[in-house]
């Protein structure tokens, strides 16, 4: 009994050395937003996007993270005071998203890289801010999938400052209208296309191996 108890104790012990650390953190900030091929050129519409992460070290310097979150995206054309026939333009598109990425850091710079899947959960048009009624949700896709690259800069212990491109890898329309574009396909559409400004605060359960 004792034999098998002291052998219990070095694998419990053993796992626990060759063990990766794991942890979690959230992330909060904004969007720079446009979408390619519906007239609207630039990133002109911000908007709130943030979520949870949960991370696991596969070596001390490389990790996979996967994550949960939420993004205002869309595009705006805002009013000219030189211009008053130029019309004022609001869409927004909010997604709830889910990115799987791959992390690589190198001194106090974190690299990443993946993709991630967006459910969108609501969709509005303002034209000279008034609803454009002809503006449906039901002629934009629920799921769209999308490219993901950034960096991070250490601050502290645990707090990162990060930027973010996410762009789409297909149209998230269902059907082109005049003005589309073509990204990575014969079909033309309009895409998403979101740079993220902002922080994240992160803990590890443990000192990297």
């Amino acid at each position: 009994m004792q034999r098998r108890v002291v052998l219990l104790i070095a694998l419990l012990s053993a796992l626990h050395t060759h063990a990766q650390p794991f942890g979690g953190g959230v992330r909060a900030g904004l969007n720079a937003t446009q979408i390619a091929g519906d007239g609207m050129s630039g990133y002109h519409k911000a908007g709130f996007a943030g979520g949870f992460s949960a991370f696991l070290y596969t070596s001390e310097t490389f990790r996979i993270q996967l994550e949960l979150g939420y993004s205002r995206k869309g595009s705006a054309r805002r009013p000219d005071p030189e211009d008053p026939a130029i019309t004022q333009f609001v869409r927004r598109l909010n997604y709830v998203e889910i990115p799987l990425l791959a992390q690589a850091e190198l001194g106090p710079l974190r690299f990443e890289g993946g993709f991630s899947a967006d459910i969108l959960t609501s969709a509005t048009e303002m034209i000279n801010g008034y609803p454009n009624n002809n503006f449906h949700k039901a002629d934009w896709k629920n799921l769209c999938f999308n490219t993901i690259i950034g960096v991070q800069y250490q601050l502290t212990e645990n707090l990162v400052l990060m930027v973010r491109s996410a762009n789409s890898l297909h149209s998230i329309r269902k059907n082109s209208v005049s003005g589309n574009v073509r990204r990575f396909s014969l079909k033309y559409g309009e895409y998403n296309d979101a740079l993220f400004f902002g922080l994240a605060w992160s803990r590890s359960s443990s000192t990297k191996r």
